[in-house]
């Protein structure tokens, strides 16, 4: 009879990752023909899967094909994204012509033209280039498979948390660049960093290699801040495009109260997002301490329970 082989902390992650890329390609096999036919909830649902899967991909990096199945499901997160922007903002409007109560003929016409714009994307998506669902599937599965098997299990943890830290870094250094001066592009370049932040720490406590339960929620919470001020700032832009065509007809004026609300709305939402940008600074910080409280040779180690406080790094 063999004896038993300690499974210490790496057999985890091997699962985990096999469960997410199985997951997620089920998810996206379902979804994919479901926004193909013009299901929006399944835009947003394929798109969320999407970047999960490349997530776990990008984590098994070293097994064969994952770079390829990567590339691929990039694919899909960018053809669906510009339907899913224009989903948003229709819903954004009818939220915000509710509650500001702006011109009826210029909410008809910020409508349609929104509408308009969505059904023209609809058909670049119909008629986009994807990848065989099936093959990926297939492909998905092979790696999945993969997944903590002895010759991956050190760079599955070794790729997770240089992944961690390279993304706890990028959200300081975003963050950093953001003043108090109204400055849309900065603070969508510290939405972004969040959003990878957050797909990355889901996936390591998941994986239950670090307790990341807490910074999860927080960075949840704060990219959830951030979208409704990015999806504010993509609805101005829609407006602005219906105002240009209409700029000499008895709509401009409703059209430039509405964008004048909007841009309001904007800057309202950006100064009470700053304040919170020392807190979520000192989250990422946090992630790269904590995944560097316990080394990498002492695997059996790695349980909330065992971790001892590390000493404070500086991020570089």
């Amino acid at each position: 009879m063999k004896p038993k082989t300690a499974s210490h902390a790496t057999t985890p992650v091997g699962t985990a990752l096999s469960r997410a890329v199985r997951a997620q390609a089920r998810e996206l096999s379902v979804r994919v023909p479901e926004a193909l036919a013009g299901d929006a909830t399944a835009v947003h649902r394929g798109r969320v899967a999407s970047r999960r899967l490349r997530e776990a991909l990008a984590v098994l990096a070293d097994v064969s094909d994952a770079k390829k199945a990567r590339k691929d499901v990039r694919k899909i997160t960018r053809a669906l994204g510009p339907v899913r922007e224009l989903d948003v903002a229709l819903a954004t409007f009818d939220d915000e012509a509710a509650r500001a109560g702006f011109d009826r003929d210029a909410v008809a016409e910020v409508r349609r033209s929104i509408e308009r714009e969505r059904l023209r994307r609809a058909a670049v998506l119909q008629g986009a280039r994807m990848p065989a669902l099936d093959a990926l599937a297939a492909r998905a599965d092979a790696i999945a498979a993969a997944a903590g098997e002895p010759e991956y299990r050190g760079s599955e943890m070794r790729i997770m948390r240089k992944r961690l830290q390279r993304r706890a870094a990028r959200l300081v250094t975003a963050i950093d660049a953001c003043s108090s001066l109204y400055a849309p592009e900065r603070m969508h370049a510290v939405r972004i960093a969040v959003k990878k932040l957050r797909y990355a720490a889901e996936l390591a406590q998941a994986s239950r290699l670090w307790p990341l339960a807490g910074a999860v929620r927080s960075l949840k919470r704060v990219q959830e801040d951030l979208g409704t001020l990015h999806d504010l700032q993509i609805l101005v832009a829609c407006v602005d495009g219906a105002a240009a065509r209409r700029r000499r007809s008895g709509l401009a004026r409703g059209l430039r109260a509405v964008i004048d609300t909007l841009e309001r709305d904007c800057r309202t939402k950006h100064a009470v997002l700053l304040p919170q940008l020392a807190t979520l600074a000192d989250v990422a910080r946090g992630i790269d301490r904590q995944i560097h409280a316990v080394p990498p040779a002492r695997p059996r180690m790695i349980r909330v329970r065992a971790l001892t406080p590390a000493p404070r790094r500086r991020v570089v």
